[in-house]
Parts: structure tokens; sequence; C-alpha cells
């Protein structure tokens, strides 16, 4: 039986976000308490442990750490996590390592996180250790995430519904590895960002994800994957990534170069095509309508913090009934202190996001503490089914028509199950908000509308907007010649 160390580290990177994500965001599970945890839910990690049961491998649980999206993690706490893996590799001597990575994680001066700890990893277990990453569609896949994992295999659906899969199948590429099996990466990179526009069941990424699944089916090909990176990256050497593991290398470069080049001739069509506020809401039906607040979304890094949807509701549709969540620790606080059921004026919202977009603003009122206390449920999904979302504590404020849900974590709402926590039936919401420019469709779909709509915010698909300097040259930012068949 084989013996394979799991872990997690999954956290999405936002460079313009200017608030650091700190140890305390990050939910931590070690050893049997991550399998309790992690075992069942449609995550990556969870599919990996469902992979090494039906394979017969025995799992080593090391860490894994959760945070949602948002700025560059603490240093510190990074080194302590990788220190603490390695330690592990140290003791426990597996036969194999299986990582549930988001690929897009950055600390404060390391922009590549993922690529530290695969290195760091490799030189403790050694050349002969297989090393198999579950990874995001949206990952930076660095040359030293390549050059230190024998397999990184990425999620192909956006938004995400195939989690689990890919960790399941990151474990059969494990086990052909443990049979000896050591397929040679072929790796190119498409110099653009993807702001937007990038379902994979519609628009550009249809063809190009069509035409990787026939290149799938041969069985010359180990595995392929796509890489849309985040977006919001300010990293250097940014882009599409595409990953081709084979035993024959002209194969794989012909692959990688005929996806390389459809990603490059599509390049101008990946421009987000998002509703408008104002006719969105003046269009609105009766019954339940989701929003994505998409320059906001904290699934994209944002801090979270903006009432801009729920304000331009107040002013322009005083009579639709806004559910809204917003990251403000202070207005939680201010909550506590002036009481459950008590009235009080004062601001909520755009701690930080004002600095930066001026059209996002506090929004004062008189604010009613309807309930206080821990923000915690688990998702119903189907996208990340199975999971706890802790925002930390968290206030439920009400003003008119308006009802905001204050958290002193960023709150990454996209589950039907965030409702819970403002204590309303549906049918006393016209309008819920979530922090999501996409993901939020897998799991509200089936209640009700989903519209993303175009707001301001560190998540804008607005590139131009955006203060880029590592990254560059890049298009769109650049007008810049790249060919696949170049060297």
């Amino acid at each position: 039986m084989a013996r394979v160390l799991v872990g997690l580290l999954w956290h999405e990177g936002n460079s313009f976000n200017p608030l650091e994500t700190l140890e305390a965001d990050f939910s931590l599970s070690e050893g049997e308490t991550l399998l309790r945890d992690y075992r069942g839910s449609e995550t990556a990690l969870g599919g990996i442990l469902r992979g090494l049961e039906r394979q017969g491998f025995d799992p080593l649980p090391a860490t894994a750490a959760r945070a949602r999206p948002g700025g560059p993690v603490e240093r510190a706490f990074i080194e302590r996590y990788v220190d603490s893996l390695v330690e592990c590799v140290r003791r426990e001597r597996p036969d194999a390592i299986c990582l549930d990575l988001h690929g897009a994680t950055t600390a404060t001066g390391l922009p590549d996180v993922e690529g530290h700890l695969l290195t760091r990893l490799r030189q403790e277990a050694g050349p002969d250790t297989p090393i198999a990453v579950a990874a995001d569609l949206h990952g930076y896949i660095t040359p030293a995430m390549t050059a230190a994992a024998d397999i990184i295999t990425g999620y192909r659906t956006n938004p995400h519904a195939d989690m689990g899969d890919t960790g399941e199948r990151a474990v059969r590429l494990l086990a052909r590895l443990l049979d000896g099996e050591r397929p040679k990466l072929t790796s190119l990179r498409v110099p653009m960002l993807a702001p937007g526009n990038d379902w994979t069941s519609k628009g550009p990424l249809a063809d190009i994800c069509a035409r990787a699944g026939a290149m799938r089916a041969d069985p010359r090909i180990a595995d392929l994957s796509v890489f849309n990176t985040q977006p919001q990256l300010d990293v250097a050497d940014t882009g599409q990534t595409v990953l081709v593991y084979s035993q024959d290398e002209n194969l794989a470069a012909h692959c990688a170069r005929e996806l390389g080049a459809m990603l490059w001739r599509h390049r101008t069509e990946f421009t987000t095509v998002l509703a408008d506020l104002d006719t969105t809401l003046a269009g609105k039906k009766p019954g339940l309508l989701a929003l994505g607040d998409f320059g906001d979304r904290v699934l994209g890094g944002a801090p979270g913090d903006s009432l801009y949807v729920a304000e331009t509701t107040r002013r322009d549709f005083p009579h639709l009934r806004t559910l809204s969540f917003v990251h403000d620790p202070r207005a939680v606080d201010t909550a506590v202190q002036v009481g459950l059921g008590n009235t009080a004026e004062f601001a909520i919202g755009a701690a930080v996001s004002s600095h930066a977009f001026p059209a996002i603003r506090p929004v004062a009122a008189h604010w009613t503490a309807k309930a206080l206390g821990r923000a915690q449920y688990v998702n119903r999904g189907p996208y990340m089914a199975g999971m706890k979302s802790d925002f930390g504590e968290h206030a439920v404020l009400t003003d008119g028509n308006m009802t905001v849900v204050a958290t002193t974590r960023a709150p990454n709402a996209h589950d039907p199950a965030a409702l819970g926590l403002a204590l309303l039936d549906l049918d006393e919401i016209d309008v819920v908000v979530l922090k999501s420019g996409m993901h939020f469709h897998l799991s509200f779909s089936a209640i009700c509308p989903c519209v993303s709509v175009a707001t301001p915010g560190f998540a804008t698909d607005r590139l131009d907007t955006l203060p880029y300097d590592s990254a560059r040259p890049v298009y769109p930012l650049d007008d810049i010649e790249w060919s696949s068949e170049a060297p």
C-alpha cells in the first residue's frame, strides 16, 4: 500500500488589493481533522482522498490551509506552512505526495508561493518521490512549479464544477507515476491575460476546451491542461499556460502550439460581457434575483467592502428589498456596542476600496442590529459542496428595504446557505448581492435568475484601470507580437 502525503494551500492572490491576508484569515486542518473536514467535499482535496481510497493507497494527512482570495499572504505564515510540510515529509518519508494547490497564491515579497513550496518539498523528498498537484484553472504556473512537480493537472471547467474530479485525476496520474511511467512535460506560455468572458462552456474558451478534450483522447497524451491565469496578478511572465505531458515530445509540442495559437487568435474575444446594473434592476421580474458584484468579488481577490450595488438600488429602485454582504469589522464592532435590537446612525463599507475607486462610498443610515454572531455555514453546492464557510463575526443590519450582513472576514459568499445568516425567508428578498462573478451561478441558478453586473473594484475586468508593472509587456495592456511557432 503506497503511503501518500496529502495537503492543501488554497488562496488566490490579487496584487492590487492592499489588505494583506493574515494567518487569522486561514482555516487550518491537520492530521485526522483534515481527513474529517475534506472527505466527501467537492474540492480537489476531497477528490484526492476519494482517489486514494479507490487506488488502495494510504493517505498521510499533513496540513490544509484555506483562505478566501485577497491581497498577498503574510510571508511569515507561508514560511511556517511550508516548513510544516517539509517536516512532515522528513518524518513520514512518504512514497508519494499529492497536493491541492490553487496555483495563484502570492505572499509579501514572494510572488511564486507554490513554486517555493514545491521546490522545498522536492529538495526534501528527493528526485524519485512522485509529486502530483491538482490546481485551479486560474493558476499562475511557473517554471519553478513544473520543475519540482511530476504532474500538475488543472480544473477543466469555469465556473469550477470539476474540482473533485481534478483531485481524483491527480491520483490516477500519481498511480501511473508510482508504476514507473514518467511522461515528459511540454509547457507553452501565451503572453496574454483573459480579463473575462472565460466561461468554458461558451465564448472563446468553448472551442479551445473542446479541442483540448479531443487531444486528451489520444492515449499518447498522459494529461493536458490549459491555465487561464488569474488576471489581477501583477507578476512576471504571467499569461495563459498550456501543459502537455507525454512520452511523445513532438506530439506534445504540436498540441501545445495549436492550443496556444487558438488562445492568441481569440485574444480580442476575452472581454467580459457584463450586464448594466440599472438596466438589470429596471427589468427585474417578480421573485428573487441574484447579482454578482463583479468588480468587488472576493472570489477575484477584492476586499469585499463595497455596497455600490445596494446603494444604487436604494437610490434608483427604493421599492426593491436587498440583501448584501460586506467586509467591515468596524461595523460589526459598532453593532455590538449599539446592542441587539437597537438603532444608531453610522456608515458601513468602503474602508479600502474608496481610496482607489471614488464610486465606492460608505453607506450612512440609521442601522438596526437585527442579529449578531458567527458567520458560519456549510455549502450546499454544487460549487464546493460540503465545505464550511466562515466569515468571522457578523452583524445583520437593516435600514428600510436594505439588509446588510457585515463580517469581520471578507465574505466569500457564493452559496444559498449564506442567506440563512440574514434570518430572512426567500420571499422577503428581491435582490441578493454576492461577492462573486460567476461561481455563484452554479449554486444559485436552481433557485433564481443569476446576473453578473459591471461594478467598480479591485477585481474589475477593466484591466487598463489597474496599475500593472511586473506583468508587462502583456496583451491587452500592451500591443505585442507573438507566435506559437517561435522558439
